[in-house]
């Protein structure tokens, strides 16, 4: 891991096949996907699926109409208060 990128590279260009085989390879590669894409039937991946489909949308504005959520007045509630503390008892001494 400590030798830097252009030494294994040069090891693999030395090494029999090195370099050129693996990019022979990878060309290789590349041309069979590139065929596979283009010469794919056209059913494939959903391209005739028939009726268009139903979609869900989600709106992050809110529901449509009036805005009036979340801003009802308080003051039509009514207060309530807190009970007064019962007052304490002291023993009585005998």
């Amino acid at each position: 891991m400590n030798e830097s990128v252009s030494q294994v590279l040069d090891s693999r260009a030395t090494t029999e096949g090195g370099m050129r085989h693996m990019v022979a390879w990878s060309v290789a590669a590349h041309l069979v996907l590139l065929a596979a894409v283009l010469l794919k039937p056209g059913g494939w991946l959903g391209a005739d699926d028939g009726p268009p489909r139903t979609v869900m949308t989600i709106s992050l504005a809110g529901a449509p109409g009036p805005r009036s959520g979340g801003m009802t007045q308080m003051g039509g509630r009514t207060v309530q208060d807190v009970a007064p503390p019962e007052p304490v008892r002291r023993a009585e001494t005998p």
